[in-house]
């Protein structure tokens, strides 16, 4: 999978050695092995934000509706880039207000793709 080390994310060609550690060209360096990627995010009205990919890649999934109210961590969309498909996760809860994407659609960095609303009493 994709290790973080030192803010930037690596796609590895080695090895994980323990959890906090990976293997990169002979070195062990400590990082952490990435289950989502982190979304970039703008702030859109009051409680509202934008959800962008950081990678540009094609849309693999869209598995969120407009309407449905989402739990920070779950896969808003998914976006495959050099054959590795990468979930892009709600930052926070919320309610889906917009999705900007569809499957098979080209994105490029920064890209919006979903549109998260506050959460609704």
């Amino acid at each position: 999978g994709q290790v973080l080390i030192e803010g930037e994310v690596y796609d590895p060609v080695g090895r994980v050695v323990d959890h906090g550690e990976v293997a990169l060209d002979g070195r062990v360096l400590e990082g952490r092995v990435l289950q989502g990627i982190t979304a970039r995010t703008s702030t859109i009205g009051p409680g509202g934000v934008e959800i962008q990919t950081p990678i540009p890649g094609v849309v693999a999934g869209v598995p969120v509706a407009v309407g449905q109210q989402v739990q920070a961590g779950e896969t808003l969309v998914v976006v495959e880039a050099m054959k590795m498909k990468n979930k892009v996760e709600a930052p926070g809860q919320g309610i889906v207000e917009a999705i900007h994407v569809a499957p098979g659609e080209q994105v490029g960095q920064s890209a919006r793709l979903v549109t998260l609303g506050p959460e609704q009493a």
